[in-house]
């Protein structure tokens, strides 16, 4: 009985923390590219670089990374969907993060990508934020990207055929 109380007191305390939940493979889609997890991996961090994120959780032999957040300045409304008070209601902006599994399959890689999202006013004035859901558009875009990088041809190197 203890053991079963400390497990549920630990996801508690875990989902309190205003993290999203890590992602369960049947909760989003999978997309596949034809790469390596290991090319699919490096291409990864490139593209969360490049977009001016970083990598705040992350594992490498699970396949597994969390990026900071970022404000999303245009288009919220085509993106997240944050509920009655989101968007019309409540000022602020929206604070947008993504979690990215890589599932190993063959000769290709699936990839799962999910956005989360927040609302309300992020600086000094006031920590009441509200979850936004994602409409799917962030991480199409993410995706394209992230397989752009993944199949571009390395220096000096000819492509796969």
């Amino acid at each position: 009985m203890k053991r079963v109380a400390s497990v549920v007191l630990g996801a508690l305390a875990a989902t309190a923390c205003g993290h999203p939940p890590l992602l369960a493979p049947t909760q989003a889609r999978v997309a596949y590219v034809h790469a390596t997890p290991d090319r699919l991996w490096d291409a990864l961090l490139d593209v969360v670089a490049e977009t001016g994120l970083e990598a705040t959780a992350s594992d490498r032999s699970s396949w597994f990374l969390r990026t900071s957040e970022r404000v999303l300045k245009s288009g919220a409304a085509d993106t997240m969907d944050c509920g009655d008070r989101g968007l019309s209601g409540l000022p602020g902006d929206i604070l947008v993060q993504f979690t990215v599994l890589l599932r190993p399959a063959g000769d290709s890689t699936g990839v799962v990508v999910q956005a989360w999202g927040r609302r309300g006013y992020l600086g000094d004035q006031d920590t009441d934020t509200y979850p936004c859901v994602s409409r799917g558009k962030l991480e199409g875009t993410f995706f394209v990207r992230l397989a752009a990088a993944a199949t571009r041809p390395e220096p000096g190197r000819r492509p796969e055929r």
